[in-house]
């Protein structure tokens, strides 16, 4: 059953299967939406406590057109669409990817997503692993060029293939000053990617230093001790550097299968809890990683009505 929600004589809003259509949200009230896809706000659902999701739900229901007459869970997803007509920030484009790729494009048992991972000098927006590993850098259209050349060479010598994200708007411009390379994509106002170039593989691109600095201690020990029979051997202090020497005696494509393996456990841990949350909080499910007892808190709190906190 359609409901309509008057909210001014201009301007209606269609609840279809919670589908928001033809809203022009002022600017104020797009930062308090955009406000709503934070760490902290994620943190703030799978807390113990009740007044902290309260506090959620309260934002929820003055930044959401219709936030009471749904769950929270809804209201959010709602949220994210009215972003991604008007106001796509970084997070829409992370949302997009993860949503579209992992949960789509392959399976979150077997595709994981790391998101703002170092690499070299730079952070990579999302690193997605699926039997190679591959690097999403996003400009929005609120972003500037300035560091892309340099972000660029830090992420070709850490993922085999690197992409940028942006609007349809930027794309040819991203074309013409990237190398031939890099895959570059468009996000719709739809929410649909479409792939501008494809990106090429570059296993000759990689270095053992760059693949080293993605990983965690315990995730080198697990790489040596399974290439090498490694076991340590010396004081605390001297670990790195050990670890490294006998890192870079790995060929480059023996060390990228390692090192894919690796960050692919890493990030699937985070499956169980993105599968279960809406589909706008799946890239914040992999950002923010949630222990088992704070996704079922998060999870209940989603779906229940967001009318339900505010009595």
């Amino acid at each position: 059953m359609k409901q309509q929600v008057r909210v001014s004589s201009s301007n209606d809003i269609n609840w279809t299967t919670g589908v928001c259509k033809n809203l022009r949200m002022p600017a104020t009230d797009l930062t308090a939406i955009s406000g709503l896809f934070s760490r902290a706000t994620f943190r703030a659902l799978a807390s113990a406590r009740p007044e902290r999701a309260r506090e959620v739900a309260r934002r929820v229901e003055e930044a959401v057109p219709g936030a009471a007459e749904m769950s929270l869970g809804d209201a959010l997803d709602n949220a994210l669409r009215i972003m991604a007509k008007q106001y796509r920030n970084e997070y829409v484009f992370k949302n997009s990817l993860v949503d579209r790729i992992v949960f789509g494009r392959h399976n979150p048992r077997t595709a994981s997503a790391l998101l703002e991972l170092r690499a070299g000098s730079s952070i990579a927006d999302v690193v997605i692993v699926n039997g190679t590993s591959t690097a999403y850098e996003i400009k929005t259209d609120l972003d500037d060029f300035s560091r892309l050349p340099t972000q660029i060479r830090c992420y070709e010598q850490c993922f085999e293939r690197v992409v940028v994200v942006t609007s349809p708007r930027l794309a040819s411009r991203v074309l013409a000053v990237v190398p031939d390379h890099v895959g570059v994509s468009a996000l719709n106002k739809r929410g649909s990617l479409s792939e501008m170039r494809a990106p090429a593989p570059g296993i000759g691109r990689l270095t053992q230093t760059g693949m080293f600095g993605l990983l965690h201690r315990q995730e080198v020990l697990n790489i040596l001790r399974r290439t090498r029979g490694y076991e340590i051997d010396v004081p605390p202090a001297r670990l790195w550097q050990r670890t490294q020497d006998l890192f870079l005696g790995l060929g480059v494509e023996f060390a990228h299968v390692e090192v894919v393996d690796q960050l692919r456990v890493r990030g699937i841990r985070a499956a169980d809890p993105a599968g279960v949350m809406p589909r706008s909080l799946r890239a914040m499910a992999y950002e923010v990683p949630l222990n088992a007892s704070e996704a079922r808190r998060a999870h209940a709190k989603l779906i229940a009505p967001t009318a339900s906190f505010l009595n």
